[in-house]
């Protein structure tokens, strides 16, 4: 019996094809190793049908055993064993038959890079026979990093932004007002005239934010909560600490130096006294500008005579009231 074809063999993990195309040629007698190349005279030969195998003895009395499979040939001589594949368009057999006889040498590459949301690819290759096989590489997940985009107010939310550092990816979160810090800048009492009864000063307490410096006024007879509610922003009395002064005390005032009517002397002083506190660099300058400005212009008698009757007629005023005149 004689073959026609092409065969391969592996070597050192390599599929090689062999030159010869006739493993055992019945007519002439003459066995050939694909492998080698080697040819030998047969001297006696038979073959077994039940598993397609020729049993040869060379002229120099050795034994080869050729056995056909259905996608390589075994061969046994002088105690080595080849194995031969046919080689076909399909390959597939003969790729699977060499990768199980191959000792492999695996290299790893990372054909498919993971991203933080997806896997990846990592593929592995045998040097020698070319097997190959893939390996899924977990995602790498975000690496958020938080920055506050929009810092909160008293009454306003504010917003923290999380920004992954890998892919950019971002999402924010709410932060809630931080609500107004209440804080007592000033207290006025409610005062009356001792003779008429009438209301003089409207008593109240104004509250001012110490973050936003928002103002919140409760006049004294309103009946409202001694401290405003937290981020209720209260009635707004303007940004900046503001100034209430009751016009009537202020014309009294008035009215008192220019007619000399000294009876409401006191309480205009302590009105007025709350005005300069409040406003000491205007009542720095107001004080310079009348000593210069007015007084300083008079002669030395003169500006004696009103600085002295200015302090007569305080002083008149206030033991009047404290006699009860």
């Amino acid at each position: 019996m004689s073959d026609g074809g092409s065969f391969g063999y592996v070597q050192d993990g390599q599929l090689y094809q062999s030159t010869v195309g006739t493993i055992y040629n019945e007519t002439t007698n003459v066995y050939q190793n694909p492998v080698t190349g080697d040819t030998s005279n047969i001297s006696k030969w038979n073959y077994d049908y039940s598993d397609r195998s020729y049993h040869l003895t060379t002229e120099t009395g050795d034994s080869v055993t050729v056995a056909y499979g259905d996608s390589s040939v075994t061969i046994n001589e002088g105690g080595t064993t080849y194995n031969v594949y046919y080689l076909m368009e399909e390959t597939a057999d003969v790729q699977e038959a060499l990768e199980s006889y191959c000792d492999h040498d695996y290299a790893s590459t990372v054909t498919t890079a993971p991203t933080c949301a997806a896997s990846g690819v990592r593929t592995y290759a045998c040097s020698k026979c070319g097997a190959s096989y893939m390996e899924s590489i977990p995602p790498t997940g975000h690496n958020y990093a938080s920055a506050v985009t929009m810092a909160p107010t008293c009454l306003n939310t504010g917003i923290r932004t999380f920004t992954c550092s890998n892919c950019g990816d971002s999402y924010t979160v709410s932060l809630p007002a931080t609500g107004h810090v209440w804080e007592v800048v000033r207290t006025v009492p409610t005062t009356y005239d001792n003779d008429t009864g009438q209301l003089v000063q409207q008593g109240y307490t104004l509250y001012e934010c110490s973050v936003c410096h928002e103002q919140y006024r409760i006049d004294a007879d309103s009946g409202g909560s001694s401290l405003p509610a937290p981020s209720s922003g209260g009635v707004s009395t303007g940004t900046g600490l503001s100034v209430e002064i009751d016009s009537g005390v202020g014309r009294g005032f008035l009215a008192t130096i220019a007619h000399g009517l000294t009876e409401d002397l006191p309480e205009v002083l302590q009105a007025a006294s709350e005005w300069f506190t409040t406003f000491p660099q205007f009542y720095s300058s107001f004080m310079t500008f009348v000593k210069d400005g007015i007084v300083g212009c008079l002669p030395d008698v003169p500006r004696l005579m009103v600085g002295f009757g200015f302090g007569m007629t305080t002083f008149i005023g206030i033991v009047r009231k404290i006699i009860g005149r």
